[in-house]
């Protein structure tokens, strides 16, 4: 009795190289749009913010942290069902929308590292 490369590592009987369903596939796709569109909201609000404070009309970070509290959890969850149908590998726009909730708090640091090395 010869043994399979698939038989040896289990591939075959887990599962592992086979490719998600049609339907887990579209769910997948469904929920990363979601996820998308929790990014963009939080990153427009970010943007008013900005832009007010520019225009000197600022009254706080209100409208963001409202926006970040809504949309967050929705964009997180949505991500981690999108992980569960299709695995990691498969939901990419998911995963780019929950890490663009990181880009306003990076470029934050950014910037005043910038004013803090320019003020030398």
């Amino acid at each position: 009795m010869t043994l399979t490369p698939k038989e040896i590592t289990g591939a075959g009987r887990l599962g592992v190289e086979a490719r998600p369903s049609r339907m887990r596939r579209g769910w997948a796709l469904a929920l990363s749009v979601v996820s998308f569109l929790c990014a963009a909201v939080f990153l427009l609000a970010v943007a008013f913010n900005c832009w007010q404070a520019s225009a000197g009309v600022y009254n706080g970070p209100l409208l963001a942290l409202v926006a970040a509290l809504f949309t967050f959890p929705v964009a997180l969850l949505c991500t981690l069902v999108s992980v569960v149908l299709v695995g990691a590998r498969h939901c990419k726009l998911a995963w780019l929308s929950l890490s663009s909730y990181s880009l306003p708090i990076v470029l934050a640091i950014v910037a005043a590292a910038w004013e803090h090395i320019s003020k030398k």
